[in-house]
């Protein structure tokens, strides 16, 4: 047997026997193994995608990219030890020695390298795994599919305190949605993202003993740091929300503190002049979407800046394998990477000549939406179109290859979910539990406009919104009336058997 089928196997053993131990009598061994067998063929379909409809028969696309980057650093181990080392442990004085080592790794060399940078820590911990895989893609898929779920199963154990849905159903929740399902069942960022915000949450929410939440906590912060910092911010607010909503103005009620928060939120914000970086890296973030959505080519120049070429100024040039020959005069956006926030335009002149960085085709699924152009007032208008634009697309008549139609039933089952929560909400719910509910909405909230800001594509949309979905599944978990919706059930049926 290869090595890495026997430590997958141990693993998967371990999960599953250390989740039965957490859960007790609450949940039958058959829902286990289920969803766990559930789990791992949403990991299969994440590699068919990525190589049959993506790929072309090869793992392609952000998957691809990252397992073949992280088998570079990988060999370089056999190179030279200590510069892998360096490069895992973010030790730039032995790294920058062998920067040719790195210059063919597109993700790394991106920005600067520093643990805050989520693609390199990325490629560290793939890297890391290629000493168990040898490369091999269904072991980094399944390995973290098992990890993810187990994380799942942690969050579970603080919802099932606080809700009155039966435990099965929120092991299913919580585990196979099918966004949480199948972007949490590869090598990407996500499944570092979905166990840290699991993790955290029981942290800092759940009555454990001190250590049991310190070591959650410290593992689901450094996580989302080091993986989707945006997120952890989003998730910070409503953190901050819920434990002031506990300590100051206990006499007003909560949908007042809500308002009470958010109004000295945004003064605070305005006033002391964060919004005006805020929105300048927004908008640099949205224009760097934009650029992929319309596609477009990166070239390098003389000096340390890559110009970006738009798509429609390409009729002005000619291509030469990897080199770009300029016929007419040209407008091109101009940046250096480590101040990619700061941009400028620039004029290229009739015969000058250029290597071409990157050449890239237009996005299938992108979407019209209003530049932000470093203007905090677009930003705003833009609030209500991205509530739509996350929450409800892709639609079936939007842009995009037949997967769009799946991202579309998982929007009818959360807002058919959501509908039900809202008719069968409880009727009395503790003042913790109401804080916690809000909470987890200005979560949702704040992540959407991230996301909405940010991303004119919808197929990263789909992606980039998963995170958003375990505030959800929390809302939900504690508003939804079991009890309630029962009885309905029961009333409808005897009102049927009756006729």
């Amino acid at each position: 047997m290869r090595l890495e089928y026997l430590v997958l196997g141990i693993l998967m053993l371990i999960s599953l026997f250390s989740v039965k131990r957490s859960l007790g009598q609450s949940m039958r061994w058959g829902y286990i193994l289920l969803s766990f067998a559930l789990k791992i063929l949403a990991g299969f379909f994440f590699v068919h995608v990525y190589t049959e409809i993506y790929g072309g028969g090869e793992l392609t696309a952000d998957a691809g990219r990252f397992m073949a980057e992280s088998k570079a650093i990988f060999e370089m181990h056999a190179v030279s030890p200590s510069t892998f080392w360096s490069v895992i442990l973010n030790l730039p004085s032995l790294a920058s020695e062998t920067p040719e080592l790195l210059a063919n790794i597109p993700h790394w060399v991106a920005d600067d390298a520093a643990l805050l940078n989520d693609s390199q820590n990325v490629l560290r911990w793939n890297a890391l795994l290629h000493f168990i895989s040898g490369g091999n893609i269904i072991f980094h898929t399944l390995f973290f599919a098992t990890l993810t779920f187990v994380a799942s199963v942690d969050l579970l154990q603080f919802l099932s305190k606080r809700s009155t849905i039966p435990v099965w159903i929120l092991f299913f929740l919580c585990t196979l949605l099918p966004s949480i399902a199948f972007w949490g069942a590869n090598m990407l960022k996500e499944p570092f993202v979905f166990i840290g915000i699991c993790v955290l949450i029981r942290g800092v929410f759940d009555t454990l003993n001190w250590k049991r939440r310190l070591w959650r906590i410290a593992l689901g912060f450094s996580l989302m740091v080091m993986f989707k910092p945006y997120v952890l911010v989003a998730l910070l607010v409503g953190i901050v929300f819920y434990f002031l909503s506990q300590k100051l103005l206990p006499s007003i009620s909560t949908w007042k503190k809500l308002l009470v928060f958010s109004f000295s939120g945004i003064v605070i914000f305005i006033a002391s002049g964060v919004h005006r970086p805020f929105t300048q890296i927004i908008s640099k973030q949205q224009e760097d979407f934009i650029n992929v959505r319309d596609g477009g080519i990166y070239l390098y120049s003389e000096s340390d800046s890559i110009y970006h070429l738009y798509e429609g100024n390409i009729p002005n040039v000619e291509i030469f394998d990897e080199v770009l020959l300029v016929n007419k005069k040209t407008t091109v956006s101009s940046f250096v990477p480590e101040k990619r926030y700061q941009i400028k335009y620039i004029t290229l002149q009739p015969g000058e000549e250029f290597t071409i960085k990157h050449n890239l085709g237009r996005s299938g699924s992108g979407i019209k939406v209003l530049p932000i152009d470093n203007d905090i007032v677009n930003m705003i208008r833009m609030v209500p179109m991205n509530l739509i634009n996350v929450l409800l697309r892709p639609l079936p008549t939007d842009p995009g290859n037949w997967l769009k139609h799946l991202s579309f039933l998982e929007n009818v089952l959360l807002i058919t979910i959501s509908t039900l929560t809202f008719l069968f909400r409880r009727k009395r719910i503790d003042i913790q539990s109401k804080h916690l509910i809000l909470g987890m909405g200005l979560f949702l909230f704040i992540l959407i406009q991230f996301i909405g800001w940010t991303t004119p594509v919808l197929g990263a949309i789909v992606r980039y919104k998963a995170p958003a979905l375990f505030g959800w599944v929390i809302i939900v978990a504690i508003v939804f009336d079991w009890n309630q919706f029962l009885s309905r059930l029961n009333g409808s049926e005897k009102a049927i058997n009756k006729v």
